[in-house]
């Protein structure tokens, strides 16, 4: 599915959800969509990202992740913190925790969990999970020892906010 296709699909998803969702406190459903941009150092194994999202009960929003990645046996984890702000200057903010493999120079997808655990301005107090498995595209040629990859995914889990 394209990404215009998935942003279409989401934001049909979320008109239909019934007007009370949103009015009323407790944990809600969230869907949606980001593409960005990630970089690996292969030599240090630090990793980013920064990825536009639009998020259900969130709006358009910037993740920022940055960690310290571990590698063995091909396979990458990290841990770090994160955000996502929003235009509006409110702030989502907790622990990323990234597994996948590489660093490679084909695509590939990685897991990636965001707890939340705190915000500011109307997410104070937020707390909550989303998950996403984007398709990593590493941009070519390579430049060692700074690897970028294109990323593209759909977001779904649950807030509290």
């Amino acid at each position: 599915m394209s990404f215009r296709m998935t942003i279409a699909a989401v934001a049909t998803i979320v008109a239909l959800a019934p007007v009370s969702a949103h009015a009323s406190s407790g944990y809600r459903t969230v869907l949606g969509v980001g593409s960005g941009e990630a970089t690996v150092n292969t030599a240090t194994m630090q990793v980013g990202s920064t990825v536009d999202v639009w998020l259900s009960h969130v709006g358009r929003g910037t993740v920022h992740f940055q960690a310290q990645a571990m590698r063995a046996d091909g396979i990458v984890r990290a841990v770090g913190p994160f955000s996502i702000s929003t235009p509006s200057g409110d702030e989502l903010t907790g622990s990323g925790s990234l597994v996948g493999v590489g660093p490679t120079l084909v695509p590939h997808p990685v897991g990636f969990i965001m707890t939340i655990t705190g915000g500011t301005g109307r997410f104070t107090g937020a707390s909550g999970t989303l998950a996403t498995a984007p398709m990593m595209t590493p941009r070519l040629p390579f430049s060692p020892p700074v690897l970028n990859e294109k990323l593209e995914s759909a977001v779904h889990g649950f807030i509290d906010a």
